[in-house]
């Protein structure tokens, strides 16, 4: 039996001795908050059924709508519940916490890191930077962290600030994105993506596969996933990938022929800048 496993035992034997004592403490905490849906993202199913008592023993204001221990499912279960809370691993069975960051919009959740190793939640504690908790899970963690999460506003810079207290984890450099249409989740390589086009309040996503993706998401909000040294928007409903064009066609601001053989137009106002990035390109 590992180390971790003997201390999940008893931190299992812990709970069930002192439940009324922190059941009557949290009680005060919560009476007066609103209800909150939480979900939790692990691949080992010892500490994510601790986690889970926990919540449904000292947490009577969090609704506990399910857990996910891999990317795909992961991504699916935030997109099917519309949680308010995730408990996040730092590692995965097939990717890390900041896959699933990349993923996602993370600032409309609020989220919890979970990990094993105590120095890295530590650090984070100290620096206050980052709302951690550590296994195997305490009842008073767990509801020291969900208090201070309920103010907590998350941005890339408290992401870094996390990728630096964990050595061999970085904030992925973004070469893939999730493209949430109809019938699901689809990822897809930037190098794969020829043109993305507004539709409204959505956008359609052109692959060099011949692919076009119905995409929920509005051109906005595609474009901040994407790298802007290799997309560049061409016209207020156009977004292309620099490496996809083949031929500038003059006009009143011209249009561009893409390797997908699409054209697209390029708005008077772009057509300086667009000219001088494809000159760099070739040079």
């Amino acid at each position: 039996m590992t180390l971790l496993k003997i201390r999940a035992l008893a931190y299992w034997i812990l709970l069930g001795t002192t439940k009324s004592l922190l059941y009557i403490s949290a009680q005060p905490r919560y009476q007066n908050y609103q209800m909150m849906k939480t979900i939790i993202i692990e691949d080992e199913l010892s500490a994510q059924l601790l986690l889970k008592n926990i919540l449904d023993e000292y947490c009577p204001n969090i609704t506990y709508l399910g857990n996910a221990a891999s990317l795909a499912g992961s991504l699916e279960l935030i997109e099917k519940t519309k949680t308010d809370i995730i408990f996040l691993d730092i590692s995965l069975e097939d990717c890390t916490a900041f896959d699933i960051l990349d993923a996602i919009d993370y600032n409309q959740y609020k989220i919890i890191f979970t990990t094993a190793y105590e120095e890295y939640a530590s650090k984070a504690f100290r620096y206050e930077a980052i709302d951690y908790i550590l296994k195997p899970y305490l009842p008073k963690d767990v509801l020291t962290a969900i208090d201070r999460v309920k103010t907590r506003d998350y941005n890339q810079q408290l992401m870094q600030k996390l990728a630096d207290i964990i050595p061999g984890i970085k904030y992925p450099t973004i070469d893939k994105i999730s493209i949430q249409s109809s019938k699901g989740i689809v990822f897809a390589s930037e190098e794969n993506i020829v043109h993305i086009e507004a539709d409204g309040s959505y956008c359609k996503v052109c692959t060099i596969e011949g692919q076009e993706i119905h995409c929920s998401k509005s051109l906005k909000e595609i474009e901040s996933q994407l790298s802007k040294s290799l997309f560049y928007r061409t016209h207020l409903s156009h977004l292309v990938n620099i490496d996809h064009i083949k031929e500038f066609q003059k006009g009143d601001g011209g249009s561009v022929i893409l390797s997908n053989r699409k054209s697209v137009p390029v708005s008077r106002r772009k057509k300086s800048e667009l000219l001088k990035i494809i000159e760099r390109g070739i040079s």
